[in-house]
């Protein structure tokens, strides 16, 4: 994959938010039992600045009173979910614990999962978005994935897991086991309103292509992988995403959060370098 890159001044148009597929009429996640601790082993935690909520949060951010929860049973959010994001009771149960065991390798270098008001606001870093692509890399093969008009597959080869894919294995469970998006488990509470640069890309494409080339061009631009980017993905609650993503443009998060970045990436799949060139 390649990068173009858009300064502020160039941005003629939004990119589309992310939309679930096709709805189907499988039943929601059921509870299930604690995960062990040994489903984590292979988190590497990134620990935030002694002195600081988070490696992102300004001085004023930092000060600002962290935000309650929202009082929701995981049934309750589970009922919340787009019918495309239910997965069958086996699946749920398997992406339950998942979720689960990642919540708690997080919480032990950030605390207690808390929520940021305003998905624009729920920026992540590189090096956040990587414990997501190893935990998908390492349990990808039990995956269930969803194609409109297919029976569902289980096992999907690492290289080929996309953001679909992601979404309804490992994003949307997450969301319905704490009530928070992706990027909330790192935030603690805290605000990320300037991110280093928004970024665009299919959700078709593989997540470790898009991975790979955001991490290039951090290391290229020298901005870094510890500096926050906004990944629809990782900021929507995929239990509250009607409520999040409004159907006008200009009041929607990804419009404010394109604003606000100093830089705007569109990931381009090798497949497609040609057609835009």
């Amino acid at each position: 994959a390649s990068i173009a890159t858009h300064p502020p001044s160039a941005r003629a148009r939004a990119c589309g938010d992310a939309r679930a597929a096709p709805a189907s009429t499988t039943p929601g996640a059921p509870e299930s039992s604690h995960a062990s601790a040994a489903d984590a082993s292979n988190f590497t935690a990134v620990a935030p600045r002694a002195g600081s909520p988070t490696s992102h949060a300004s001085e004023s951010e930092a000060k600002a009173p962290p935000t309650h929860m929202k009082r929701q049973t995981v049934a309750e959010r589970s009922r919340a979910l787009h019918p495309a994001l239910q997965l069958p009771r086996d699946s749920a149960i398997r992406a339950q614990l998942e979720a689960k065991a990642l919540v708690e390798a997080v919480r032990d270098a950030y605390g207690k999962p808390m929520q940021v008001d305003g998905a624009e606001n729920r920026s992540i870093s590189l090096l956040e978005l990587g414990v997501l692509v190893r935990h998908a890399q390492k349990n990808c093969e039990e995956w269930l994935r969803r194609v409109p008009g297919e029976n569902d597959r289980l096992g999907i080869p690492w290289r080929e897991v996309n953001f679909y894919d992601i979404n309804l294995n490992l994003i949307a469970p997450l969301a319905v086991e704490t009530g928070v998006a992706y990027a909330e488990l790192f935030a603690q509470g805290q605000a990320r309103k300037s991110p280093a640069a928004f970024v665009c890309h299919a959700w078709s494409q593989p997540v470790a292509e898009v991975y790979e080339a955001l991490r290039a061009h951090a290391s290229d631009l020298g901005y870094g992988e510890g500096a926050p980017v906004w990944i629809s993905a990782c900021a929507i609650r995929q239990h509250e995403a009607v409520d999040e993503v409004p159907a006008t443009v200009p009041e929607a998060p990804f419009a404010t959060a394109l604003q606000a970045a100093r830089l705007t990436l569109v990931v381009v799949s090798s497949a497609d370098r040609g057609a835009l060139s």
